[in-house]
């Protein structure tokens, strides 16, 4: 369940530290209003998804006006302007609060709740008023808000979390499944992008026959069947727009987390969109085996266990599946900031269930090189690419390719003694906290 925090918000800094403290969102009301720029400051540091506009507004002289400064300054703006304005900083979420009905127990004002879902272009929060759990089932049968907020129910009514979810789904209402406060229903498929590079800038939008590499993992990634969600998880730099773009423009989700710690990304991600496992595909690697990626799910569904790899595919063919729980682990445990070459964590503690599954015969292939790391790797990619075409890039069907084809495997074969090199280098040593 994400966790949102807000009050007070008048810098980046206040923000960092609330996002530092564990909050997967921040709320804003008068930044809104009298700060427009750091929201949108805020909005491209750590995602639209990250950040929620709270709209306060009551009656005044038979008009309705949206305030600030805890309910006691006057925007003089109506619902309307305030929903398009925060829209227009970017938000990702409108928390939508009668202060009218705030408090009385009286119910939503179901009235304002329908009319701001005619014309907002982000998901609303209706908040202010519930006295009891049918004011739930009043929300969700007479307006299309996409959630309902209360307090005071929770507050004074002992279990009342429980006993309002029974109640609505006593009366048809489907509700996801939690355990532990989580969604348990949720599995995700997570791609790791970013437009920054060392070795080989901007590799992500390197074009083969007039397309990003990204775009041809992300359409190979769409013939993944047993995932929920498919993600693209990068970071908030500003170059990493383009990322977004692209995830968005090809039907995937797009989450926006920190720079370096590429764990407490996904712990982010999926903590947001209430994901208790994931599999991951680097986007290095363009060609990784989406009938694996299908195959590691299946061993979670019947075994929980924590972190499950694949032995004997071609270097960037393997995915990884990781439980989000034992992921909470290693992030409290950690002590770097930068986590790449993350397998360890779990792989070399000893406190994990890692479970390994082994490649099928006729894919077993580990001099293979397929990741995008060197300009060579560009120019395999390219060669492959344009040789079969996207419907032809099954890891099979690459193989088989590669099989007949070996100077093709020859292009990028000689860099890989420097990659394991570095890699040995910047990413074998790690530390655990005690305890």
């Amino acid at each position: 369940m994400p966790v949102a925090a807000g009050g007070n918000i008048r810098s980046i800094g206040d923000a960092k530290k609330i996002f530092d403290s564990g909050a997967d969102k921040i709320v804003l009301n008068t930044p809104i209003f009298k700060m427009p720029e750091l929201v949108k400051e805020l909005v491209n540091l750590f995602g639209s998804q990250s950040v929620v506009g709270s709209i306060d507004y009551k009656k005044e002289n038979d008009k309705t006006f949206v305030f600030t400064n805890k309910g006691g300054e006057n925007t003089n703006l109506s619902v309307k302007e305030a929903v398009e304005l925060a829209e227009s900083l970017g938000v990702g979420e409108i928390y939508l609060n009668s202060i009218d009905k705030d408090g009385t127990g009286m119910g939503y004002d179901i009235e304002t709740i329908k009319e701001t879902k005619k014309y907002s272009k982000v998901p609303i929060i209706a908040a202010g008023g519930v006295g009891k759990f049918e004011h739930f089932l009043e929300g969700i049968e007479k307006t299309n808000a996409d959630a309902f907020a209360t307090a005071n129910l929770f507050y004074f009514m002992a279990d009342s979390l429980a006993k309002a979810r029974k109640f609505l789904k006593e009366r048809g209402v489907e509700l996801a499944e939690w355990e532990y406060g989580f969604k348990t229903n949720k599995i995700g498929l997570f791609l790791t992008a970013r437009v920054s590079s060392s070795r080989l800038p901007k590799k992500m939008l390197l074009e083969i026959n007039g397309k990003p590499a990204l775009w041809y993992l992300i359409q190979r990634m769409k013939n993944v069947q047993k995932a929920n969600l498919k993600i693209v998880c990068t970071t908030t730099e500003k170059g990493d727009d383009e990322i977004e773009k692209i995830a968005k423009d090809n039907g995937f989700i797009c989450f926006r987390g920190d720079v370096e710690d590429v764990l407490l990304r996904y712990l982010k991600a999926a903590s947001f969109y209430g994901v208790e496992f994931f599999v991951n595909v680097d986007g290095d690697d363009l060609f990784c085996s989406t009938e694996y990626v299908d195959k590691i799910i299946e061993s979670y569904q019947s075994s929980k266990a924590d972190y499950i790899y694949v032995s004997g595919l071609p270097l960037g063919g393997s995915p990884i599946g990781v439980k989000v729980e034992a992921l909470r682990e290693v992030c409290n445990l950690k002590m770097e900031k930068d986590t790449q070459g993350w397998g360890k964590y779990f792989k070399e503690s000893g406190l994990f269930n890692c479970l390994k599954l082994e490649a099928e015969e006729n894919l077993r292939r580990e001099n293979y090189r397929m990741t995008l790391d060197y300009e060579e790797d560009y120019e395999f990619f390219k060669r492959v690419i344009l040789s079969l075409g996207l419907e032809n890039l099954s890891l099979e069907k690459i193989i088989k390719f590669l099989d007949e084809n070996p100077k093709i495997v020859e292009i990028n074969q000689k860099v890989n003694e420097k990659y394991w090199e570095r890699f040995n280098r910047e990413h074998k040593k790690f530390k655990l906290k005690e305890g």
